[in-house]
């Protein structure tokens, strides 16, 4: 019986010895790992057709975080929206972050912007002619007598065809 006493106080003792080392490492795992940054919009390598951007992420661990070197802010649950704007072409964007111990972490955005707006001198190829020509439409709407429109004799179908060819 007494074996069995001091068997039971042994294993209470290391059971709570665990428990406290988990707990601690519970609670300094995210001070033990280090800054940590997770860009969430835009994706890296993404082609982009317009200059304004906008940086999303999260941030933990932190005491410092900058993009291009700019100093930029967390809310409390450490997550940044930044606005940038992008140059015609490849961009490489540097998000840094540091923690309280000096511990740094950098993450590089590659983008591409690429200007839809300045297309290149060229002219669109028509590839067919209409089938049918202005004046020949002209002249079936002419023709279209209104009081007609109420029974079903196909030129409605035919007038909607001819134009949407003039658009």
């Amino acid at each position: 019986m007494q074996n069995t006493a001091s068997i039971l106080k042994i294993l209470l003792v290391v059971l709570v010895i665990f428990i406290i080392i988990g707990y601690t490492y519970y609670r300094t795992k995210d001070f033990i790992s280090g800054p940590i940054i997770t860009i969430l919009s835009p994706v890296n390598g993404f082609t982009l057709s317009n200059t304004l951007i906008e940086i999303k992420g999260t941030a933990k661990n932190i005491s410092y975080i900058s993009i291009n070197d700019r100093q930029i802010f967390t809310d409390e649950a450490g997550f940044f929206v930044e606005k940038l704007l992008l140059h015609p072409g490849y961009n490489i964007i540097s998000i840094k972050a540091s923690d309280k111990f000096d511990r740094k972490i950098e993450k590089t955005l590659e983008l591409v912007y690429k200007d839809e707006t300045s297309k290149s001198d060229e002219v669109p190829l028509v590839s067919e002619e209409p089938k049918q020509k202005p004046q020949e439409i002209k002249t079936i709407i002419d023709n279209i007598d209104p009081s007609t429109f109420n029974q079903d004799t196909g030129k409605e179908e035919e007038l909607l065809n001819s134009v949407e060819l003039l658009n």
